[in-house]
């Protein structure tokens, strides 16, 4: 089959003509609109615009002029994704939420557009497409990511608003997608509770936001100690984390050699688990035997010298909590839906082997 050069002067209505269909068939066609027309229709069509020479970029401007002096809502079929900087392409935990955002847009022809955020970002910080109508809406996965921002460039760069869907963090004016939080906390706690530890060490600034996901998790570790009628003030010890979740791993071993008290930790994620259990290793200290360490969100191993996971560690449902706020963006996008929710999705204690009886009650 020979397909012609692009060409800017084939119309929509010529594609309609050679067919057999209207104009607006080809139209959603040709933006993969499965709902209005069948794939077999989609198929036919958008051979017949490759063989005549149609030129998409061309309609889809002109289309979004005409929109723009109609005052109606354009559809970019793509979604601005906002992540912390701190994400990496070999992070597990954000690669996760990614995938299963992918794999929701996908099939509805919805492509993903990525930036960074951080405490300090605003809107001319942000790629240009986000300031301008290219974008349907916001998922975001960082604390630091405020509806200002969006007020910002409807403000600043004329955009009109956009929906936004915070994945993990509650975050005032949008809606959320976010796990148990404070059953996450309350479940790793009553787990070492149960087993006989009391002086653990956690990670959890006094300084922290009511709904903020740390917060939530303190409110769970006191709950675990106040049903068993002890008080969790004399007990929990704060430990620092001076730059980010992964820096500090060797500042909490020297406090744990000096702080023979302190049998067990509340790490704050999977990963500084796994780093602390390789480092107090290192420094002769046996896991769980000398002291039990649980982590957060089951998406990094511990592995043994069988390669067996030893981690006991809460799991997020990272890929529901994904494809859920991937779904609510489709669903606010399309069906024009602009009532904020909340999702609260439920979490999973995975009891392994880095947990076990303190010393002084094995005997």
């Amino acid at each position: 089959m020979v397909f012609k050069e692009t060409n800017s002067s084939v119309t929509l209505q010529e594609i309609a003509s050679h067919c057999g269909v209207t104009k607006g068939t080809v139209s959603r066609a040709l933006r993969g609109d499965l709902a209005h027309v069948g794939p077999e229709t989609i198929k036919r069509i958008k051979t017949a615009a490759r063989e005549l020479g149609y030129n998409p970029g061309s309609n889809h401007d002109a289309r979004r002029l005409a929109l723009r002096k109609g005052n109606r809502p354009i559809i970019n079929n793509t979604i601005g994704l906002l992540l912390p900087r701190k994400y990496g392409y070999d992070c597990n935990y954000y690669m996760i939420l990614f995938n299963s955002i992918l794999e929701m847009l996908m099939p509805k022809h919805f492509g993903l557009l990525v930036a960074h955020i951080c405490h300090d970002t605003r809107a001319e910080d942000l790629p240009y497409a986000f300031r301008r109508d290219e974008i349907d809406g916001f998922i975001a996965c960082d604390e630091n990511f405020h509806p200002y921002i969006m007020g910002e460039m409807i403000k600043s760069y004329s955009s009109v608003k956009r929906p936004a869907v915070s994945m993990i963090y509650r975050i005032p004016g949008c809606s959320s997608v976010v796990p148990d939080h404070q059953m996450a906390g309350y479940l790793l706690a009553r787990h070492l509770l149960s087993l006989g530890h009391r002086h653990i060490m956690h990670f959890i600034p006094s300084n922290t936001p009511p709904y903020h996901p740390h917060a939530l998790r303190m409110a769970g570790y006191r709950q675990a100690y106040y049903e068993i009628h002890l008080n969790p003030d004399s007990y929990l010890q704060c430990g620092l984390l001076e730059n980010d979740a992964y820096s500090d791993v060797a500042n909490t071993v020297r406090t744990l050699i000096r702080r023979s008290e302190i049998t067990a930790v509340l790490a704050p994620y999977d990963n500084y688990a796994v780093r602390l259990i390789g480092l107090l290793a290192q420094c002769g200290k046996r896991v769980p035997e000398d002291i039990s360490i649980v982590g957060m969100d089951d998406t990094d191993p511990a592995q043994n010298e069988h390669g067996e996971n030893i981690l006991t560690t809460v799991q997020m449902p990272l890929r529901e909590i994904g494809r859920q706020a991937a779904e609510l963006m489709l669903h606010k996008v399309l069906e024009k839906e602009s009532e904020d929710i909340t999702i609260m999705l439920p979490v999973e204690l995975m009891e392994r082997a880095s947990t076990c009886p303190p010393r002084q009650l094995k005997g």
